[in-house]
């Protein structure tokens, strides 16, 4: 009997040693998976911390679009003992390589550099094309800049702001191109045959006058901020027309113009007055609803004209229009 007690007690004694040395183990290998996990994790968000201080590097030295908003770094989450915490995953913005390198880029981009280009190269309705052909690499940007440049009728005034300065742009560059010219009419195919990428469009000046502009707005103050880059166009502003401000910029332009010897001169001796020719190119603009030359031009002028003088046109001076 005894004996029997004994073996039993020994075997006893073997299962508790086995239990707790299975026990011990269980535990050391949960300890070891959570301290692999917490590392892993850990790791994880320093990749993460890394991106999104490398995105945001590339907004404070601009290389991502302006409109960009740096992201906040990733805090870790307190994790309990021996428990893995699911952590939430931050989105980083998706950077548009190709919107970089097209230009086509949100609009206060392009408007914020024309207006830069035009303040640099513009004084007193003159443009500087010497310096503009030895250092093109701003108005190299702009062309790109609005080659692929999104713009829609629904924005009117972005719209109409936007072909605006495309055709004055496009002028400037087709005249530096050839410089030195002694007029644009000197270049083959200036307006009416050369192509040029607009918006995604392949069109000529001519076109973005009479259908992008004219054909859209039917509003003669047109006119006067489409300049042909030739002395009797209206003189060129040194800065860009926004979206914001584009149409008491017109009117402005409307006023300077008609106010002017260069688009109207009045003889008050010969009861006479001598209008620009774009006024009988483009009469159909000026001449609405039984309205005369001369009542369009008091709806502008400091000064009225009777409205019995003759109108006569003055002769175009094609020359250009540089510094």
């Amino acid at each position: 009997m005894r004996k029997i007690i004994k073996q039993l007690t020994i075997c006893l004694a073997t299962f508790t040693f086995l239990s707790c040395n299975h026990t011990k183990s269980n535990i050391e290998e949960k300890a070891n998976t959570t301290e692999i996990s917490e590392t892993a994790l850990s790791k994880s968000e320093d990749d993460e911390n890394k991106v999104i201080e490398d995105v945001n590097t590339e907004i404070a030295d601009g290389s991502i679009g302006e409109e960009s908003t740096p992201i906040k770094e990733v805090t870790s989450t307190p994790k309990p003992f021996k428990s893995i915490v699911k952590k939430e995953i931050k989105k980083v913005p998706v950077i548009d390589e190709q919107a970089q390198k097209d230009g086509s880029r949100s609009s206060p981009y392009f408007f914020n550099l024309a207006s830069a280009f035009f303040q640099k190269n513009v004084f007193n309705g003159k443009v500087n094309y010497t310096e503009i052909k030895a250092k093109p690499t701003e108005l190299n940007k702009l062309i790109t800049a609005f080659e692929n440049h999104k713009v829609s009728r629904r924005n009117s005034s972005e719209y109409k702001a936007f072909y605006i300065n495309a055709y004055n742009l496009l002028t400037i560059k087709s005249l530096v191109d050839n410089y030195p010219t002694k007029s644009p009419l000197d270049i083959d195919g200036f307006f009416k045959v050369k192509r040029h990428k607009v918006a995604g469009e392949m069109l000529t000046l001519d076109q973005i006058e009479n259908v992008k502009l004219r054909k859209e707005f039917d509003d003669a103050r047109i006119h006067f901020v489409v300049v042909c880059g030739a002395l009797s166009c209206p003189p060129i502003i040194n800065r860009a027309y926004l979206p914001s401000t584009v149409d008491a910029q017109m009117t402005k332009q409307a006023k300077s113009a008609v106010n002017s010897d260069i688009f109207v001169k009045v003889d008050d001796s010969a009861k006479e007055v001598a209008v620009s020719m774009i006024m009988k190119w483009y009469k159909e603009d000026f001449v609405k609803e039984n309205q005369t030359i001369i009542d369009y031009l008091n709806t502008y002028r400091n000064t009225q004209i009777p409205l019995d003088y003759n109108v006569a046109y003055q002769e175009y001076n094609w020359t250009i229009n540089a510094q």
